[in-house]
């Protein structure tokens, strides 16, 4: 008698699993208005110094190939501390680990002195941290989007539903990694943010490459990071998860790092930062570049997560890396 339920109880669950799937799409976001990276001005740190070398090389982008972790690290920690009008940052994981916690430190005091942040992070590895996100939300000089998010917010057996229904959207992520601060100064590569990317992590760290760009070049990053922000898949916060969005959460937040940096604040990595030389040499004003007319700044269309196009047809960065 057992024997012959089992099979039943099999089809009714793998029907319910199925029926919560098809429940568990994610809904349309609503129409937003188009918003666009804050243009240069003249009246910021970065403006004078790096609109000065930009009048020294008129119709040229400057280019420097960051290899060192303390190097990628310090700059975008040092270009967040001086900006003066925005700062946008595309990144696919964002660790609330050291080198993670002194970021959102030096975005906080940016958004504090009144810079405007804007954070789109890929939704599959912040979707566990959504608390975190949610609060810096609630910064009035912060927004946080999610991209392509899934519906469900926490627990284990919905986002699996929902995977389940929506395969093709949700295994398609964004792993665009840009960091922009006053529309002068774009750092873009392979670099996360957390401790294993900036060579701070004691278990295992990773070999990674960064463009750190200047000239006009960035406000080609900052159209494509535009692009990615406006697109029907970028969620605002405040519509995913609009109860964890307070001025009480964001407090929390800002006491959770404090306390997480109180104990850490002398680490190996805070040490190796005042060690290394091309750090030294970025804190001094010695920073050469290469400067260049003929470069392209190129990025996939944030719509190919719904799966529109494949290979080299579906993406503009392997048409043009891929044969002619």
């Amino acid at each position: 008698m057992l024997r012959n339920c089992q099979p039943r109880l099999a089809t009714a669950t793998a029907l319910a699993a199925l029926s919560i799937a098809a429940c568990s799409s994610l809904e349309p976001r609503p129409d937003l208005p188009v918003a666009t990276a804050v243009p240069v001005s003249t009246g910021s740190a970065l403006d004078r110094v790096i609109g000065d070398a930009e009048d020294r090389h008129p119709g040229q982008s400057g280019f420097r190939l960051v290899r060192e972790g303390p190097e990628a690290f310090a700059i975008r920690s040092r270009t967040a501390l001086a900006a003066g009008r925005s700062l946008d940052v595309q990144t696919y994981i964002w660790h609330n680990d050291a080198t993670g916690s002194y970021l959102a430190v030096r975005v906080l005091e940016a958004a504090d002195r009144g810079v405007k942040v804007r954070l789109l992070v890929d939704d599959m590895d912040a979707r566990a941290k959504n608390y975190g996100f949610a609060a810096l939300d609630a910064h009035p000089n912060i927004e946080v989007r999610m991209f392509n998010p899934l519906e469900s917010r926490s627990g284990v057996l919905r986002p699996l539903f929902e995977a389940m229904g929506s395969a093709q959207r949700v295994n398609r992520r964004m792993h665009n990694k840009t960091w922009i601060a006053d529309n002068r100064i774009a750092i873009v590569g392979g670099r996360n943010l957390g401790d294993e990317y900036f060579g701070a992590s004691e278990e295992v760290n990773f070999t990674d490459l960064d463009f750190a760009m200047v000239g006009p070049i960035v406000r080609d990053a900052s159209a494509s990071c535009d692009r990615y922000w406006n697109s029907p898949l970028a969620y605002p916060m405040s519509i995913l998860a609009p109860e964890a969005v307070s001025p009480q959460a964001l407090q929390t937040l800002r006491d959770r790092i404090a306390a997480q940096l109180g104990k850490g604040g002398e680490s190996r990595f805070v040490e190796e930062l005042r060690q290394n030389d091309a750090v030294q040499r970025l804190v001094e004003g010695d920073w050469p570049m290469v400067w260049a007319a003929n470069y392209r700044f190129v990025s996939d269309d944030p719509m190919k997560a719904l799966g529109k196009g494949g290979g080299i047809a579906g993406s503009e960065v392997l048409a043009l890396l891929g044969p002619v």
